[in-house]
């Protein structure tokens, strides 16, 4: 019965693995071939576009990696791998976030702060 249950984990584990890694392969090429079209045909290049799905792309792929990660926890006998594995997923999680952040920044763009009228009537 463990045994039955290990082999569906482990299954799991590499069907989410190869799935992330297929995730982020294909939206490298999507974009890729979006971009040599955009450049053979001659138009503006609509590089946040591109930046924002590439970006999107790899943000949901390494979703699929790190909950292979976690589903992997289970499997791991010692502490020494599972310290390794900890590490990976600690590592997984912050590029993910980093990526999220440059995204949202790109689409939604900070304004610059408008300066009050007690600022705007003080000389620099």
């Amino acid at each position: 019965m463990i045994a039955a249950f290990q082999d569906i984990l482990r299954s799991a584990v590499f069907a989410l693995q190869a799935s992330g890694a297929i995730v982020i392969v294909a939206t490298t090429f999507v974009v890729l071939i979006n971009v040599g079209i955009t450049l053979i045909r001659h138009q503006d290049f609509a590089w946040r576009y591109e930046h924002s799905l590439m970006g999107r792309g790899l943000v949901f792929g390494l979703e699929l990696l790190i909950g292979a990660d976690i589903l992997a926890t289970i499997l791991i006998p010692t502490l020494t791998e599972l310290a390794v594995l900890g590490a990976v997923i600690v590592l997984r999680t912050i590029l993910a976030l980093s990526i999220m952040y440059e995204i949202r920044e790109e689409v939604y763009p900070r304004r610059s702060r408008e300066p009050s009228p007690r600022e705007a009537d003080e000389p620099e």
